[in-house]
């Protein structure tokens, strides 16, 4: 498969960055045996299609979709191992595919800003599950994070980092000093640790014999 790509191409790269994005979700099978087949083994079970940008709806949806299912084909055929990813230029998408010992395959199409491992996590859920349901999939999916836990988590942690680094900025402005910040924080820790000793100690008097 050989597409020559031009300026009135429907695929064709955006010159600003552009922002992750999800296009379509794929459950495929082929001969589950051999580390290569034929593109003509390779059966599309389901897809689910995001919404057309501008600039392809020129071109048509089923002409989008035709593309990205015979692409699709194409990256399943070559899965020597269970799990790859193609960099498909002519078609401006990462395919990430995933196949089960059973043939059941699966794959999902990005643009090059969506991250590697919630592609993958995707592709593996899609190929496990016998009916997935490919457009909630597609739309759920379209936030990384909902994808991956460890993308999520560090997001999260992100956010901690952002908001400590604001309140010591606040402190710094009102001219107090971070020395004196520390010290009333340990206070506080040692008071608590206190009241949680005497605690222990007053409900073990108070114990009904």
């Amino acid at each position: 498969m050989s597409r020559n790509v031009s300026n009135s191409d429907p695929l064709a790269p955006v010159a600003r960055q552009e922002p992750p994005q999800l296009s379509a979700i794929l459950q495929l099978q082929r001969p589950g045996n051999a580390a290569y087949c034929a593109v003509e083994e390779v059966n599309v079970l389901g897809c689910a299609m995001a919404p057309l940008p501008v600039v392809a709806r020129v071109a048509g949806r089923q002409k989008v979709e035709a593309i990205l299912r015979e692409t699709a084909c194409v990256c399943v055929s070559k899965l020597a191992n269970n799990l790859r990813a193609i960099n498909c230029e002519d078609v401006h998408h990462i395919f990430y595919c995933y196949m089960e010992p059973s043939g059941k395959c699966a794959a999902v199409a990005c643009n090059p800003t969506y991250p590697q491992r919630a592609a993958f996590a995707i592709a593996m859920q899609v190929a496990k599950d016998p009916r997935p349901n490919l457009p909630e999939l597609l739309r759920k999916y379209q936030n990384p994070m909902e994808a991956d836990r460890l993308l999520r988590l560090n997001h999260e942690i992100d956010q901690v980092r952002d908001v400590m680094n604001e309140n010591i900025n606040k402190i710094l402005e009102r001219g107090e000093k971070i020395e004196d910040v520390l010290e009333r924080s340990q206070r506080l820790d040692d008071a608590s640790k206190k009241f949680l000793k005497n605690t222990k100690k007053l409900n073990r008097c108070c114990v009904v014999m």
